[in-house]
């Protein structure tokens, strides 16, 4: 089969489990056929995934987006969520100031909540459910107007 072939096959919960067990070149593959190929090892160290209602809404700025999807990102790494604005800055490419505005954003959205730990202590940030507050009782996430 050529890399460039996708071939979609059904698989038990099992099969996939033992793929992925058996899979130590970065390939998970069956008896039959390749099913997936990682071309790039570096995918193996994980990813981030967005709620669509967050990725499409129009009212949140890339700034806003990356900021979020990287604090998801913290928060699946250790089960809690407390960079520094200054690691955030960093990893956002961005000035310190522009995370701050970029927070706060967040927190008028009702997407994230702010837990102040005090003085030199960095911030716990709670993800809170989209139906907290972001997500609309009846209308779409277009018609909601209500973040900025």
């Amino acid at each position: 089969m050529n890399k460039s072939e996708i071939e979609v096959k059904k698989t038990t919960v099992l099969e996939v489990q033992n793929l992925h067990t058996n899979n130590t070149q970065g390939k998970i593959q069956s008896k039959r056929h390749a099913t997936i190929v990682f071309d790039n090892p570096d995918l193996r160290h994980g990813f981030t995934q967005m709620p669509n209602p967050v990725l499409y809404d129009p009212l949140l700025g890339t700034n806003e987006k990356l900021c979020y999807i990287l604090l998801l990102s913290y928060a699946w790494q250790a089960g809690s969520c407390f960079p520094s604005q200054r690691l955030l800055a960093q990893d956002m490419a961005c000035s310190e100031r522009t995370v701050i505005s970029t927070l706060a954003k967040l927190r008028k959205c009702k997407l994230i909540r702010v837990e102040r730990r005090g003085q030199g202590m960095p911030n716990v940030y709670h993800i809170r459910k989209l139906t907290d507050g972001y997500l609309p009782k009846s209308k779409s996430i277009v018609d909601r107007g209500s973040c900025f």
